[in-house]
């Protein structure tokens, strides 16, 4: 039983360690990515993923429109300007929002795949891939860890509705973060890179992913084959 109509659907039947939904209140419809609660899932941060059923195009346009909403438990805001880098690296812990293509769903589902991200618990916004050395243990990385090349500072705020822009063509991407303000975009930050491990030549999915103590809501999806 699919709520999003077939149109997504979790890897292997079953979303990992989280579960989504559609809530239809106020005459909308909008995607709820939901979390399991850090302390039932504590090795690494909770994930829930879902991905397409039909692969995307070898080159692409995308955007996601999406509000990311509290940490923890419902009285602990997602903004945590006030409280210090340690706490706040503990609330945030291994918490990202993904955008992930070449998403390769039957091997070492979640460890191999070119994507855009955001990454709470370091305030950046970049593009990488992953692939796995040995199953489920060790991966690489390009661009390997620490290199800021693909990568830009950026700080997400609660409550605030976002998109996310993604262009794809060929070995480079593109990807662009904006804040929906009276229904105009303001772009806040953007990053490009090429990269040099060779994509998939299968066409494989798009997966988003929702991970650590966060609430995702999903309000639109819009790909393009370019």
């Amino acid at each position: 039983s699919n709520p999003t109509g077939g149109f997504w659907y979790p890897p292997h039947g079953r979303p990992q360690y989280g579960v989504y939904d559609i809530d239809t209140g106020g005459g909308e419809s909008h995607l709820r990515l939901l979390n399991v609660r850090n302390t039932q899932y504590s090795s690494n941060g909770d994930h829930a993923r879902m991905i397409t059923s039909a692969p995307v195009p070898k080159d692409f346009a995308m955007r996601i429109n999406f509000e990311l909403k509290q940490i923890g438990t419902d009285s602990t805001p997602l903004e945590l300007t006030n409280t210090t880098d340690n706490i706040k690296k503990v609330l945030l812990d291994n918490t990202w929002l993904r955008l992930t293509y070449d998403f390769e769903p039957a091997w070492d589902p979640g460890h191999d795949w070119f994507g855009a991200y955001l990454s709470l618990e370091y305030d950046k916004m970049g593009l990488v891939t992953v692939w796995p050395v040995e199953r489920n243990v060790k991966q690489a990385q390009e661009p390997v860890a620490g290199n800021l090349t693909a990568a830009v500072p950026f700080s997400v705020k609660g409550d605030t509705e976002y998109e996310m822009h993604l262009i794809v063509n060929g070995q480079e991407s593109e990807v662009y973060i904006y804040e929906v303000k009276d229904s105009c975009l303001e772009e806040q930050e953007s990053v490009s890179y090429v990269f040099e491990r060779p994509r998939h030549e299968t066409r494989y999915p798009l997966a988003i992913e929702s991970t650590g103590n966060m609430r995702t809501i999903i309000n639109e999806v819009e790909i393009s084959k370019l």
